[in-house]
């Protein structure tokens, strides 16, 4: 049986506190510690990224009738406790994917997932691997499909590529032979390794201090993909962190009317400068959109006043509006934006689907 917790806000594995033995966020069953969420949360600094974390529950644990669990934010020497968010709790049996929505969820426009095609047709992995600033990063391909459709991550993309591989049943409707999905994580060398501290200073209010520099980061990677698949036919997906990456670049990927884009709660800290903000070009833009108005909604990593201009500007708004709990907030794949969402808009975007397809149960 596994417990399987989502949770933001957490300091990580990599903190020297918690290193130090602070900070250590306690699963107990039935008073018997099973586990220690942080150590399975990546990075220096917290992040309000949703991380999954999945527990292992011994039987050994368990009893007959009620059982209890707890979870307990650990605290340092001072006292203070780490202030976690906890977002979602499951308790799944130990065959269950523990990546999946929980059976009990309820049905919504994205959390089911379309009929899964036989074993048989599922589509193979392939492992390729592409040279980013002098780092060898490994890049799985998901199907056979002459359409590319390449995944930049949130700044907790490891994690997200786990998820959606593990999920590949959602994306039936293109694989194997639509599409061919291609999911990597950033690696840890520069500019990369700006991620968390730009992280912190924007938290902190200072919109100016960190501003990594990602130009050319997203040209690279689809001129090598390009190159190793021979597919011509692109569309380029980025989420929070991995929008502001494509932006950066989206002048010169838009320069081949065969690429199009899906780009999901840009954060300002990690897009370009106001100044230099492309005129997207067929593109789907999603965010938090306030509800009967033309305003962006409410989202911790979307304040200035400029990006807030531009970002409601090219808003898809009519498809926002079909889509439940988007009036505030930043949507992250692998949270409110579930693998079957997540497959849907991608139908939706290369018109392999209309937009009633949200509205699928």
């Amino acid at each position: 049986m596994n417990l399987t917790v989502w949770v933001s806000d957490i300091v990580p594995n990599s903190n020297p506190l918690f290193k130090e033995g602070s900070y250590r966020t306690q699963v107990r069953i039935n008073g018997t510690e099973a586990g220690i969420l942080n150590e399975q949360i990546g990075g220096v600094l917290d992040s309000t990224d949703i991380e999954k974390v999945v527990i292992p529950i011994k039987g050994s644990l368990l009893r007959q009738g009620l059982n209890e669990f707890t979870i307990t934010g650990g605290s340092a020497p001072d006292g203070n406790t780490d202030d976690f968010n906890l977002r979602k709790v499951t308790l799944e049996l130990a065959n269950a994917d523990p990546n999946s929505e929980s059976p009990s969820a309820p049905a919504s426009p994205g959390n089911a997932p379309d009929t899964a095609p036989p074993a048989s047709e599922k589509s193979e992995q392939q492992g390729l691997e592409i040279t980013l600033r002098g780092t060898n990063v490994p890049v799985t391909r998901m199907g056979t499909g002459p359409v590319g459709v390449v995944f930049f991550g949130t700044s907790a993309s490891a994690q997200m590529t786990k998820d959606l591989l593990a999920a590949q049943d959602s994306f039936n409707a293109l694989l194997p032979d639509k599409c061919s999905l291609f999911l990597w994580a950033y690696p840890q060398s520069p500019p990369f390794d700006q991620v968390q501290p730009s992280i912190a200073a924007y938290l902190q209010g200072d919109t100016k201090k960190l501003r990594p520099d990602f130009s050319g980061i997203a040209s690279e990677v689809l001129a090598q993909l390009r190159e190793k698949t021979g597919l011509e036919k692109w569309l380029l997906v980025g989420n929070s962190l991995g929008a502001g990456v494509l932006l950066w670049d989206h002048e010169k990927l838009a320069a081949d009317p065969a690429t199009s884009f899906l780009l999901i709660s840009p954060t300002e800290t990690f897009m370009p400068p106001p100044g230099k903000l492309p005129a997207p070009q067929r593109t789907m833009l999603l965010a938090a959109k306030s509800k009967n108005s033309s305003e962006i909604g409410e989202d911790p990593f979307l304040r200035g006043p400029e990006v807030r201009k531009w970002t409601a500007t090219h808003l898809d708004s009519e498809l926002v509006e079909k889509l439940p709990g988007f009036e505030r907030g930043h949507k992250l794949i692998g949270g409110e934006i579930t693998p079957a969402l997540l497959s849907r808009l991608i139908q939706i975007q290369l018109g392999l689907a209309d937009p009633s397809i949200l509205g699928k149960k």
